[in-house]
């Protein structure tokens, strides 16, 4: 038997990597780096040469510091610039007892790319306002801003010409007719062009701007109402329209026979690339010198504001579970031609950090099955690490679409926000006739349950006003559950022209009663106060929804398949998804599942308070961009305040080619930031100034 004092020994530690140089992921390594490897124990030096490689069979000597448990690899030449270099240690590799590595080690870093003499080059955009020039109202503008904001590419408003034609790319917000230019004017824009300039266009007509774009006439006609464009150039501006709805897109439909204003080009010089149903050229490219212009016909105002305020002639081609991207298809192309002609060109991410596209799946509450399923859908998600908007329908009045199934409701309510979901409105009486402002007009604040009792006799409500319906729906869910309410949806997905004006001042931020059919797009944007193309831009962020339940027992794969559909074109654009299940069928669970199930690992599911939090934050951000030497300079704008939501992301296009990278404040203070390399080998850059 053992006595006092007996002892026995301990087992050796597990071999593993303590540090290492380069950093795992590093970027902007220098061609002269050696590798260091520092390990937690003692390592049978033999075995390192055995267990060591290096990427690219670079040639160089090996050696170990058994006093400082490191190893170093050192090249015999310099690595090679802007390349990415795979380091591993496998498990033939032992400790200085004989164990070996439990598990194999891989680690990579990225060398910078090689620094060039060159000046200072401005990789922002300039949007020019011919808005007074052309005597005309600020619809274009307001379309083209919107777009470039949706977009994230960065740009600088101007009405100067010549400030314009100091950034190497111009987009012209309006027409140019003549007269818009004067003589001098016209040479400094064919100059431009001709030293390498860009400049995107719509809607041409004089003639003394044809040759620089590449037409020697156009015609201007309301009858034509689709647009396709001619991918089979395999042009880099193309590379997102790729799916049939995007190839060919829709400028009206329905019943109509006329619809917007769309000019067609005779080309002389330029090559086409998009036609209208008529065969009639839709679309111009042309190289002059050393640029390129870009000519459209149809207005920004038609097919970005038009759209997003549902006043199209009938462009929508489907229902809801369609997917409909007429509007984004512009916007992407728009955008295309940034990074196409920009060289490094730095936009902001459409969704958080480096995923690849956002999902938000959301539930309408209005009715008693909903809420006595509720529960059900609240732990299936949680199951899965996702949480979703409830939108309540606080429906405390008793009437002819239903009775009370509010108030009886509050325990489950308050479950699923225990469980990490979020609580959101869905007015007071889901009203049919929400959409007529005669019968549910503005109203006045300072309603209450008690003195706000709206009804609907079956056929027409009385006694509702916008006020009412979002202050009351707002406040007693506030007040019930101890919460604050910033987002709104209404009844049937309709929309009431006070909408804008009352969410404001009851402090909504954000909305979503447009589904994207309606739209024609999936990319959230800010609403007009007004269903009027020249009404200014509100402060609400509309964040349309795009897939729904409208189905009736359907098989669940198949629904969860026509939503992962949706999803996965979207992915492909960076656009959002917004999924939309009323919990009141229990089939629908099997459908929810499936569909979390299909969801991409580089896609994030988030709540839509906490996505409409980041993109708020996103369009606050600003920023200019630079390069010199090969080198790119971020420099934030003076109302950017640190640290940036760390979701806010920049993406660097082909910035692993970059020899060196900086962000700074607007007084040159360095700002730290993340990044990573995605699959298009561009950076993504995150986390500014977070510690």
């Amino acid at each position: 038997m053992g006595g006092c004092g007996s002892s026995s020994s301990q087992p050796e530690a597990a071999l593993q990597v303590e540090s290492l140089t380069p950093q795992k992921d590093g970027l902007f390594v220098d061609i002269d780096s050696a590798i260091q490897i520092e390990f937690n124990i003692a390592i049978d030096e033999a075995s390192l040469q055995a267990a060591f490689s290096i990427s690219g069979g670079v040639p160089g000597t090996l050696t170990y510091d058994a006093g400082a448990y490191t190893a170093t690899f050192t090249p015999l030449a310099n690595l090679s610039f802007a390349t990415q270099y795979d380091i591993t240690l496998s498990v033939a590799l032992l400790s200085a007892a004989g164990n070996a590595m439990p598990t194999e080690f891989t680690s990579s870093f990225r060398t910078a790319g090689q620094e060039s003499i060159t000046g200072t080059t401005n990789l922002n955009a300039a949007l020019l306002d011919l808005t007074s020039d052309n005597g005309e109202s600020v619809s274009d503008f307001n379309g083209l801003s919107q777009a470039l904001e949706i977009m994230g590419v960065p740009h600088h408003a101007t009405i100067d010409l010549t400030e314009a034609l100091t950034y190497d790319i111009v987009y012209v917000a309006s027409y140019i007719a003549p007269g818009t230019f004067d003589a001098a004017e016209v040479l400094q824009l064919i100059n431009y062009v001709s030293n390498g300039g860009v400049i995107v266009s719509r809607g041409v007509s004089d003639p003394d701007l044809y040759a620089l774009f590449g037409i020697s006439g156009q015609t201007r006609v309301n009858t034509r109402n689709a647009m396709t464009w001619f991918t089979g150039l395999g042009l880099d501006e193309f590379k997102y329209i790729d799916q049939p709805e995007e190839i060919t897109v829709s400028l009206g439909g329905g019943s109509y026979t006329e619809y917007i204003y769309s000019r067609s080009y005779a080309t002389d010089g330029g090559t086409a690339i998009a036609e209208y149903n008529d065969a009639s050229t839709a679309a111009v490219l042309n190289q002059s010198g050393l640029g390129k212009t870009y000519l459209l016909g149809v207005s920004f105002s038609d097919v970005i504001l038009r759209n997003q305020m549902d006043m199209d002639f009938s462009a929508d081609r489907g229902d809801l579970n369609t997917y409909e991207p007429t509007t984004d298809t512009f916007m992407l192309f728009l955008r295309a031609i940034y990074e196409e002609n920009v060289p490094y060109a730095t936009w902001k991410h459409t969704s958080t950090k480096e995923s690849k596209a956002s999902v938000i799946i959301t539930h309408d509450l209005d009715s008693q099955s909903g809420a006595d399923l509720m529960s059900d859908f609240v732990d299936l998600e949680i199951s899965y690490g996702i949480s979703a908007n409830y939108n309540i329908c606080t429906h405390y009045i008793d009437d002819a679409i239903d009775g009370d199934y509010y108030t009886m409701n509050n325990a489950v309510y308050q479950y699923a926000l225990t469980q990490g979901h979020v609580i959101s409105s869905h007015s007071v009486g889901h009203f049919r006739d929400w959409d007529d402002e005669t019968t549910i007009p503005l109203g006045a604040p300072g309603n209450t349950m008690a003195t706000y009792l709206p009804g609907n006799n079956g056929t027409t409500t009385t006694g509702a006003t916008v006020y009412g319906e979002l202050e009351v729906s707002r406040d007693l869910l506030e007040n019930d559950l101890g919460i604050d309410v910033k987002t709104f949806r209404s009844g049937h997905l309709l929309w009431n022209e006070f909408q804008p004006e009352v969410m404001e001042a009851l402090d909504y931020k954000f909305d979503s009663s447009f589904s994207a059919n309606s739209t024609l797009t999936n990319f959230p944007y800010r609403v007009l106060y007004e269903r009027s193309l020249s009404a200014a831009r509100s402060d609400i962020y509309e964040f349309p929804m795009n897939a729904s339940d409208g189905y009736s027992n359907d098989d669940p794969a198949n629904v969860a398949a026509t939503w992962l559909g949706i999803l996965g074109n979207n992915v492909d654009n960076g656009a959002l998804t917004v999924l939309l299940i009323h919990p009141n069928r229990e089939y629908k669970l099997d459908e929810l599942e499936l569909f979390i199930q299909g969801i991409p690992e580089d896609v994030k599911a988030h709540n839509m308070d906490a996505f409409e939090e980041y993109w708020s934050a996103r369009d606050a951000f600003s920023y200019t961009v630079s390069t010199e030497n090969n080198i790119l300079a971020i420099t934030l704008g003076d109302s950017v305040a640190l640290p940036v939501h760390t979701d806010v992301s920049l993406v660097v296009k082909d910035g692993v080619n970059l020899a060196g990278l900086r962000v700074e404040t607007h007084m040159g203070d360095g700002v730290s930031y993340e990044a990573v390399v995605n699959d298009s080998q561009d950076l993504v850059l995150y986390s500014f100034g977070v510690d």
